[in-house]
């Protein structure tokens, strides 16, 4: 099973079907920030063990901070980047 896509498929499909409930373009958007927030959050937490597993401390805001980087460069050069990126740390 791919877990990776099929997270995503779930998260997305949770969002869509709150955002449904509503018209207005900003509310869409702000429900849509706030469910990246969440997953932006656990992201970072899930690098932060995985920082303390490999016997490193990584605070909460810098695995944020790198989460959001990662983000970056999933958006621009896909997930396999990504993935890439985090076997050379």
């Amino acid at each position: 099973m791919d877990l990776e896509n099929h997270a995503a498929d779930k998260v997305i499909r949770a969002l869509k079907d709150v955002q449904q409930l509503t018209d207005d373009p900003g509310l869409m958007m702000r429900m849509a920030l706030l469910a990246s927030g969440c997953c932006i959050g656990n992201a970072a937490g899930c690098l932060s063990f995985k920082a303390k597993n490999a016997g490193f401390v990584l605070s909460e805001k810098d695995a944020t901070l790198q989460i959001l980087e990662l983000l970056k460069l999933n958006v621009t050069d896909g997930a396999d980047a990504v993935m890439a990126k985090l076997q050379t740390r």
